[in-house]
């Protein structure tokens, strides 16, 4: 299992990417590694993409596992933090609930199906 970085603040939210302030209590974020693995809540498949990106694009939101660490932070945290993905599994694939591993490449988070 791997890691990506994200950013936590004392009020317990997660973000990814990282910011340097909540935006929800504005107080100062501390880094923080978090597992890449997660579900998808929901997901679209856009028929006609925008330029740069191949149709068919596949869009999805994941909400990603986090586990306890050795400070034992899982009390602190307000949910599971979710961060929207393009997709790299087949469209015949996909469903709800599906168990997926996240990577950030260059700049875009990007969900496979685990194992890969």
């Amino acid at each position: 299992m791997g890691t990506l970085n994200a950013s936590m603040c004392v009020c317990g939210q997660i973000f990814i990417p990282p910011k340097q302030r909540c935006i929800i209590c504005t107080g100062k974020t501390e880094p923080r590694e978090i597992n890449d693995t997660g579900n998808i809540m929901t997901y679209t498949v856009l028929q006609v993409a925008h330029d740069g990106f191949d149709a068919p694009l596949i869009l999805g939101i994941v909400e990603l596992d986090v586990s306890a660490d050795k400070n034992d932070e899982i009390g602190k945290i307000a949910a599971n933090p979710k961060i929207i993905c393009q997709g790299q599994v087949p469209e015949k694939d996909l469903r709800i609930g599906m168990k997926v591993k996240v990577k950030k490449i260059d700049d875009i988070y990007i969900f496979m199906k685990m194992g890969i």
